[in-house]
């Protein structure tokens, strides 16, 4: 449960809520009833079950392999640096063995502690849950990290029953009816997800029809497109157990979605007769040419490309830059030869140019082609090389010239927090034979 003082205002108002509900989306229970498979009841009696066809047990019966302790929320957490993330959640783990315990197959909590979360983010899905509560017991389904589900004790809420999504303000919260079995009873969810779309079963009898979950942490933002999946604790004893999920689009499909822009074209950038465009490929010429830089502007984005460095190479890609200052108005991805180093720094290949290093060495040797993707999101930044995460940056956290936070020196004259976040991309001519190929770009802004 969130916003507990919203919950005896929700509770009371418009009782006549679930029979209006039910008129009125009566034809999309008809209609997703009919094609969206079996219920989990049909699959046998009482107890532990097997996953259903196509899906894949989230809970293996045995213990915490592939969950861990909550930390914070997902705004709070995409300030976090990569290395405070991985302390918190080194202690976030700690705490969880010492309230979550499995027992013949069920997930048991002692009502103490926090939540326990999927190690893994999850974009659109269906999943199966069995869950049981104690007397006045309160818990929740969080769906990408954001709240809820609702579970709870309807006695305790005016016969409003659980399924119903608890923290929306502008779309429906409650469910269409109490399906709710006897305190001390297993209950099956049913949840499907698609988009900002959610659909609910308890017990087999639709609960919400295809309701739009709200962004509870950013209420003028959509729904995260992904996300952790979260055993809520609201500090009363819990018991969950036949966790299944279907992927229907899985969180790494999630980022392919939208609409790419190839940057492939001569006609793209601005006019620079150094460097060659064939095909797919954009290569420095021999003799050299300058940086090369995009005709628009590009704020939030995705940027995806290949790159294939020459021995000794030293280049770079710079975004959010002003082509007029490119030392000190804006970033870059540093592009070097530093295959095969142990320790990279700040001004190896997959840095994020004397700001942060990459968190691993992914690169690949020279004369080989290297995956990068780079994504800006407002304030967060983030790299990944050859398919591995190698940073991710709150820039907003860069608030004094010529430092970085952990109180390491950087060159940049201004405050990196201060930078214009709205300007150009940027291939660096450094005086070494470079290529980029397969150059797309997807805005999010």
């Amino acid at each position: 449960m969130q916003c507990n003082q919203q919950r005896t205002e929700r509770t009371h108002r418009n009782g006549t809520l679930g029979k209006i509900q039910r008129l009125s989306w009566i034809w999309v229970t008809i209609g997703l009833i009919a094609t969206l498979g079996a219920p989990l009841s049909s699959l046998g009696g009482e107890g532990v079950h097997e996953p259903p066809e196509g899906f894949k047990a989230l809970f293996n019966g045995k213990d915490l392999s592939g969950w861990e302790g909550l930390v914070g929320n997902p705004k709070s957490r995409a300030k976090m640096s990569d290395q405070e993330l991985a302390r918190a959640k080194e202690k976030a783990n700690e705490r969880a063995r010492k309230h979550w315990h499995v027992k013949d197959g069920v997930l048991q909590f002692d009502g103490k502690g926090k939540s326990l979360v999927t190690a893994k983010d999850y974009a659109d899905f269906e999943l199966y849950v069995d869950w049981k509560i104690t007397e006045g017991g309160d818990s929740g389904i969080y769906l990408r990290g954001t709240p809820q589900v609702q579970i709870w004790d309807p006695s305790k809420h005016n016969g409003v029953g659980s399924g119903g999504l608890y923290n929306n303000q502008k779309h429906p919260s409650q469910p269409l009816v109490t399906a709710d079995k006897a305190i001390g009873k297993w209950n099956t969810f049913r949840i499907k997800m698609r988009g900002h779309h959610v659909w609910v079963w308890l017990n087999d009898e639709m609960v919400v029809p295809g309701v739009v979950m709200e962004n509870y942490w950013d209420r003028d933002r959509p729904i995260y497109r992904t996300g952790q999946i979260e055993l809520q604790s609201h500090g009363s004893k819990l018991a969950f157990r036949n966790i299944f999920i279907r992927e229907l689009v899985t969180a790494e499909e999630a980022t392919e979605e939208g609409d790419w822009t190839s940057l492939t074209d001569s006609e793209q950038w601005r006019p620079n007769s150094g460097w060659e465009f064939e095909g797919d490929t954009i290569r420095l010429g021999d003799d050299g040419g300058g940086y090369l830089w995009t005709k628009e502007k590009y704020e939030d984005f995705v940027l995806d490309l290949e790159f294939n460095m020459s021995e000794n190479c030293n280049s770079g890609i710079f975004f959010r830059t002003n082509p007029e200052n490119a030392v000190h108005g804006g970033f870059e991805i540093q592009i070097l030869d530093s295959h095969g180093k142990e320790q990279v720094g700040k001004h190896d290949c997959g840095a994020l140019y004397d700001v942060v290093a990459p968190r691993l060495n992914a690169t690949r040797d020279a004369g080989e082609w290297n995956h990068l993707r780079l994504k800006c999101d407002g304030p967060i930044i983030s790299g990944w090389m050859n398919g591995r995460k190698i940073f991710r940056i709150d820039i907003s956290r860069w608030t004094e010239p010529g430092k970085n936070p952990d109180g390491s020196s950087n060159k940049f004259r201004n405050a990196l927090a201060e930078l214009a976040r709205n300007n150009h991309i940027g291939l660096q001519d450094h005086g070494h034979p470079v290529s980029y190929r397969n150059v797309r770009i997807k805005r999010l802004d």
